[in-house]
């Protein structure tokens, strides 16, 4: 497993927190209400058709996942609110609100590397180049594209087999439903399978911003106890890194807010019993976003 300590481009925009951290600093961390969390999928799954498409396509997309890539031959997606890969841009008379922007170029210098820049925030420029491998890159876009389900599957198990009967009864966005909501499926299903058969971590999927990700695997025995050893570690290991309280603090609070499963009681009475310290905690990891 790659450094499980490591976020260079962590992301999470949805209720009940606003959170984003670039090369292991802080750019913003802040509670969120309802109507502040906004993410949308399509232009993540625009960036990963891109890098499909080029001539490394097969090394940074996993062949279990191309079916959903390789009948795409062009995916644009509108400027404005769908143009961020996450927050909302500026359209009509909306201001931008946690709009992120930026490419993502693949390095012809260095094998397997890819660099996110060309960065704006709220569609101004800001200084960030961001070096990824392929595989952080493949999995911080996939899990930005589950990001966009979250709301969908409050209080509910992943169960694919359902989820892809339910497709047409769902609200209908145009042509971005279908290619974008069988790849969360498959995408899930993907990381759970090697999740069992000990290829892939949580805290990899975590330190690529997987929050919702890891929601939707919950009842996968790994998973769980992962996030049991979070709450043992979160109150008592004193010399946890502050990369590690963030994604720790973030995957908690979500977990509570969303219940996935409807199983996850326990995880409120951690919180009650330590709310003190969470608070503290919640404290020390707050910045304003520019």
């Amino acid at each position: 497993m790659e450094n499980d300590d490591n976020l260079p481009l962590f992301i999470y925009n949805m209720a009940p927190l606003n959170i984003m951290v670039f090369n292991n600093v802080i750019f913003g961390f802040q509670e969120c209400p309802v109507e502040n969390g906004i993410h949308y999928q399509y232009k993540s799954f625009q960036i990963l058709n891109e890098l499909y498409q080029s001539a490394f396509g097969d090394n940074i997309v996993p062949s279990e996942l191309h079916k959903h890539l390789s009948k795409i031959d062009k995916f644009e997606v509108e400027k404005g609110h769908f143009g961020c890969l996450t927050g909302v841009g500026k359209i009509f008379w909306h201001d931008a609100g946690l709009c992120l922007e930026g490419d993502f170029i693949i390095d012809l210098n260095e094998d397997s590397s890819i660099l996110f820049t060309n960065a704006k925030y709220n569609h101004k420029d800001i200084d960030l180049s961001i070096k990824l491998t392929f595989k952080e890159t493949f999995l911080i876009l996939s899990n930005l594209i589950n990001h966009g389900y979250q709301f969908f599957m409050h209080g509910e198990k992943f169960d694919p087999v359902e989820l892809r009967k339910r497709e047409s009864k769902e609200i209908d966005y145009g042509m971005y439903v279908g290619p974008i909501y069988h790849y969360w499926i498959s995408y899930t299903q993907y990381l759970k399978d090697k999740i069992l058969d000990g290829l892939i971590h949580p805290g990899e999927i975590l330190r690529t911003g997987g929050v919702s990700t890891l929601g939707y695997l919950i009842d996968c025995e790994p998973v769980k106890n992962f996030v049991d050893n979070i709450l043992q570690n979160l109150v008592e290991n004193k010399n946890l890194s502050k990369n590690k309280q963030i994604m720790y603090f973030c995957l908690i609070e979500a977990l509570n807010y969303y219940d996935f499963n409807n199983e996850l009681d326990y995880i409120t009475d951690f919180m009650n019993i330590n709310e003190k310290y969470l608070f503290e905690l919640r404290k020390k990891l707050v910045k304003d976003f520019p």
